[in-house]
């Protein structure tokens, strides 16, 4: 069947592929997006154990996540009413679920970008995934500890900030970044 006649099937004779059923953007979206939750989810982790290791190393002080949480309970007026040890299992819950929900949207342009993006080698979606994941831990760093954090005066802009933790919190989530590219892309 060619695909003029049947829009199920794209032909890449010319590229000397055989035909394949097209699957749609939404099932390729969701696919995506449940694979970079995952990888989120993983990646929070691995980028927890390099924040430990800074914090046990004296850079980073309190961590972050914690501090964050206690703003979020105590802007709602809860955090005086929260125990220590709630506080922080909110921490890592929170952790987890902002990781895991920017996994989810990575996977969600990594698979958009694999089955839609022009190729001039006929293969598509193949290129530096490590890269983009990089780069989108580098930008989950500044949209957050050089954006909403300090604007809500949760933390100090990094220039202002303790000797050590912005490079700590840029190499943690160049962890992140890395580690969910390698999981989404697998």
């Amino acid at each position: 069947m060619e695909s003029s006649t049947n829009p199920s099937f794209v032909s890449h004779a010319a590229a000397g592929h055989v035909a394949r059923p097209r699957r749609s953007l939404r099932r390729v979206a969701l696919a995506g997006a449940a694979r970079g939750l995952a990888g989120g989810l993983v990646a929070t982790v691995a980028m927890s154990a390099v924040m430990l290791g800074a914090q046990k190393a004296g850079l980073l002080g309190r961590m972050p996540p914690g501090k964050i949480t206690d703003a979020l309970l105590g802007a709602l007026g809860l955090r005086g009413k929260t125990p220590e040890p709630a506080r922080r299992a909110l921490a890592a819950v929170n952790h987890l679920a902002f990781g895991g929900g920017c996994g989810a949207l990575f996977g969600l342009a990594h698979e958009i970008w694999r089955v839609r993006a022009p190729t001039t080698s006929g293969v598509r979606g193949h290129g530096t995934p490590l890269l983009a994941g990089l780069a989108f831990g580098t930008a989950i760093w500044a949209v957050s500890y050089a954006g909403w954090v300090p604007a809500f005066g949760i933390m100090p802009m990094p220039k202002n900030d303790r000797p050590g933790r912005p490079t700590s919190m840029v190499v943690a989530h160049w962890v992140f970044g890395g580690v969910l590219a390698k999981i989404v892309a697998a």
